[in-house]
Order: C-alpha cells, then structure tokens, then sequence
C-alpha cells in the first residue's frame, strides 16, 4: 500500500500522499496539520483545494514553503546544467567543475501564494544571489551526484571557463552557467 502511495505522489507530482480517516468516521475528523489545517478537519486551512466524488474526498495542499521553492530551484539548476553537459556532448563518465553566477536579478518578487508566505510562519526565500547561494549550498552533495560534478560553485561574476551558457530560471532570473572537465 505504501507502494502504491509513493506511485500516486509521483504520477499527480506532490511531494506526499496519505490516507486519512473521513470526518464522518473519526472524532477527530481526520489527521490535521495545526499550520496549514486540512479542510477535512475542524476547519478549511488556507492552500486547501478539495473534490469529491460520492464517497471518495480529495485535499490538495497547494501552499508552497520556502523549503520547496528552495527544492523546485534545486531541480531545475539540476535541469539547466544537465542540459549544458548535454549541449557540449559530455557522457556520464566526464566529471565537471560547475560554476554559476546570478546575472540580472529578478525584477518581480519570489512567487509566493496568495494569502501567505507559503504557510503561516515561513520565512520567505532570499532573493537573487542570496537564494541560489542558499539552494546551491543547502543540495549541494544532491547537485554534485545528479550532474556528474567536483564541485558546484557560486560565484560572484561569469568566469572565462571551457563551456557556459545564460538561461533564465523559473523566477525571472538570469543566471550563467560554466564548468570544465576535471
């Protein structure tokens, strides 16, 4: 069952699924979170979408926390820099120095939900160099192993380097992206 549970997050793209008792059948009315409280519960908790289809009752917690934004941005210089190596034709057997530098900040603040700073409580991201640095240093051993790399590395200015290329991330940023075969 927890298989099933795990191929379930991963097919609709959530970070974890479970299975609660319905309000009608617990005195409690079901598992709640006191920061963020399920709508199956005592009360409908901001970031709730909820459907229902005759006995079957669906939640989704749509907020999203400083701590996924910092994994979305994780993922996505996984992305970027895979798609470099790519582009440079290196196999998985060339281990790379990676080196990346924020280059045009955001002019837009972090995406945040409505309502809140991605629950009651967050702290939201820094923005700009302050966040890449965070997520880069917070994922590095993660970074290093899904990119086939040293080191990755922020820093403060592109650098004369055997590859780079600029992209734009998720949040409006440009950053630049280098490495070199070790």
């Amino acid at each position: 069952h927890s298989n099933l549970l795990k191929l379930i997050a991963e097919e609709v793209n959530v970070k974890e699924v479970k299975i609660v008792p319905s309000p009608q059948s617990s005195p409690t009315g079901g598992e709640e979170d006191d920061r963020n409280p399920s709508p199956l519960g005592r009360g409908e908790g901001e970031g709730w979408i909820i459907k229902i289809d005759g006995t079957l009752t669906v939640a989704l917690n749509t907020a999203i926390t400083p701590e996924l934004q910092k994994e979305g941005l994780a993922r996505e210089l996984t992305r970027q820099i895979n798609d470099l190596r790519k582009k440079v034709g290196l196999t998985p057997s060339d281990i790379v120095e990676v080196k990346i530098a924020l280059i045009g900040p955001s002019p837009h603040p972090s995406p945040l939900p409505k309502g809140g700073e991605g629950g009651k409580g967050a702290t939201p991201l820094p923005q700009g160099d302050g966040r890449v640095r965070a997520v880069v240093k917070d994922f590095q051993k993660q970074l290093q192993k899904s990119v086939i790399a040293k080191s990755v590395k922020v820093v403060d200015k592109p650098q004369e380097i055997e590859w780079s290329h600029e992209v734009e991330i998720e949040s409006h940023e440009k950053i630049w992206i280098g490495m070199r075969r070790v």
